[in-house]
């Protein structure tokens, strides 16, 4: 039975939010309807209604951190049941045939679908359809305005870190900014069990930083790249602003470290091949992560405590639409600390 929903939706590029009406969708045998309850704000959400990527849809629902209620689901559905807390995050879908979908690596799956787009709206909208492998039951300790950021901010730092391994005698991770990615990135690096130091311009983020689980903070203002001296196993970038120093970065790492990017830049990636070769060190990539890397990320934060600092802005469905605006425009401006999550009543 298809019913009318509201959702906070922008009209144009960069336009304001409003208050749109919209008509469910049942969902199919693999789906789950999902009524939302919280939702992150994130920049990549800010990237959309802007077309930065050039593949919004107009009207634009957007949202991509969603905690809700299971209130609908397809005949094939058998491990959610009506009435189940349930996270779902970027990845709406895949194609489960393709190399990537047999290994696990659902992510890089040439036919990735996100949370919204092709007609889907996301959790700025009261309801959302999805494959019922993205979506997980939320753990019982986790808050649903803390699991909310999770399932992007978390599990794209989470999921690189992961792939480490386990740590060798010593090892020292060191992670590039101190915002909505890096905060969470030094809380699961310490739980994975390497000694962590934040590496920022900012001397007066330090005391926050180790507040999240930093054993040191390195001022990297001033250093240069001849006074570095290699200590980290792997660097991971989690800001996407402001001027990176690549070869700095890659003095900073031991023989056969990595650097791993998470935050998505339009800055020109510039390294010479010699101080790869020579270390052999490695520059990465990551995206997000799998369907199977996001349920592993929530249960381990659940067991080690680890939660996002969140600026929570309560909504009642269909209204409050200049306090949701304010919430995007933090986040566009970067002043949110350090995640935005919206929570919705009726």
């Amino acid at each position: 039975m298809s019913f009318k929903f509201p959702a906070y939706a922008v009209n144009k590029k960069g336009g304001k939010i409003t208050v749109e009406q919209f008509d469910s969708v049942p969902p199919k045998e693999n789906e789950v309807g999902i009524e939302v309850t919280h939702c992150g704000v994130c920049h990549s959400d800010i990237h959309q209604i802007d077309n930065d990527w050039g593949m919004a849809e107009y009207p634009l629902v957007a949202g991509h951190e969603v905690v809700g209620v299971v209130i609908a689901k397809g005949a094939n559905v058998k491990d959610l049941e009506l009435g189940d807390r349930v996270g779902f995050g970027p990845q709406r879908t895949s194609c489960y045939n393709c190399r990537e979908c047999k290994i696990e690596r659902t992510n890089l799956c040439p036919e990735f679908k996100e949370i919204y787009g092709e007609g889907h709206k996301g959790g700025y909208g009261q309801y959302v359809v999805g494959d019922a492998k993205y979506c997980h039951k939320i753990p019982a300790g986790l808050s649903s305005e803390f699991a909310a950021p999770l399932l992007c901010a978390g599990v794209t730092v989470f999921a690189p870190l992961q792939r480490l391994g386990k740590p060798l005698p010593d090892g020292r991770v060191g992670v590039v900014g101190i915002g909505g990615l890096g905060h969470l990135a030094l809380q699961y690096a310490k739980a994975l069990g390497f000694k962590v130091t934040a590496l920022s311009k900012s001397t007066d983020k330090e005391d926050e930083a180790k507040s999240f689980g930093a054993d040191d903070f390195l001022d990297t203002s001033s250093l240069k790249v001849k006074d570095a001296k290699p200590m980290f196993d792997a660097i991971i970038v989690t800001h996407a602003g402001g001027t990176q120093d690549w070869l700095l970065e890659l003095a900073l790492l031991n023989k056969g470290g990595q650097l791993i990017l998470c935050g998505i830049s339009t800055e020109e990636v510039k390294l010479g091949s010699q101080p790869l070769i020579m270390g052999q060190k490695a520059i990465q990539g990551s995206f997000i992560g799998s369907a199977k890397e996001e349920l592993e990320m929530l249960e381990f934060s659940d067991k080690n405590g680890i939660k996002p600092k969140i600026e929570l802005t309560n909504v009642k469905w269909g209204e409050n639409v200049e306090e949701f605006q304010a919430a995007v425009d933090r986040c566009r401006k970067g002043e949110a600390r350090y995640r935005g999550v919206i929570a919705y009543s009726k």
